[in-house]
């Protein structure tokens, strides 16, 4: 079964909320990139993401920078 890769636009206290489900469905979709300019939202997701034993992908300020990293 392949993975979708996924990535998270915004990581304020709606992305959080929606982590547990997302990570949940781990055997079919993996978080590949946050898009977070704010250091405190980044903070609180890593946070968040380790409580739930995930392993914090990178964070980039902006799409573009992301899709220059990762590739499309």
């Amino acid at each position: 079964m392949s993975q979708t890769k996924s990535i998270i636009v915004g990581t304020g206290s709606m992305a959080r909320w929606h982590l547990q489900p997302m990570l949940a469905m781990k055997r079919r979709t993996r978080i590949v990139g946050l898009v977070e300019p704010d250091e405190k939202q980044r903070q609180e997701t890593a946070a968040a993401m380790a409580r739930l034993g995930a392993t914090v992908p990178p964070f980039y300020d902006t799409i573009k920078a992301l899709v220059k990293a990762q590739g499309p």
